[in-house]
């Protein structure tokens, strides 16, 4: 079945998700490289950050100009 959502946050001009399996998706705003997808293009729809893929995230929170993600094993802290 499909993941779902347990998480959501906007920044200014992104929004990030993170499903109930650890996947973090974002879309919005590119600039500054804040949506995680190695390119300051904007996303009209939900995509998964692929750089992350097997590190299950915790929680997520958006700035205007970043995003930040906390793992569940570790706690490790990821910013862009």
């Amino acid at each position: 079945g499909s993941a779902m959502i347990v998480e959501i946050t906007c920044g200014s001009y992104h929004t990030a998700a993170v499903s109930s399996t650890g996947e973090l998706y974002t879309w919005g705003g590119g600039m500054y490289g804040k949506l995680g997808h190695n390119s300051e293009n904007g996303l009209y729809r939900p995509k998964r950050v692929d750089v992350l893929l097997g590190i299950p995230i915790r929680s997520v929170a958006c700035g205007s100009r970043h995003t930040i993600a906390v793992t569940k094993n570790t706690g490790t802290v990821y910013s862009w």
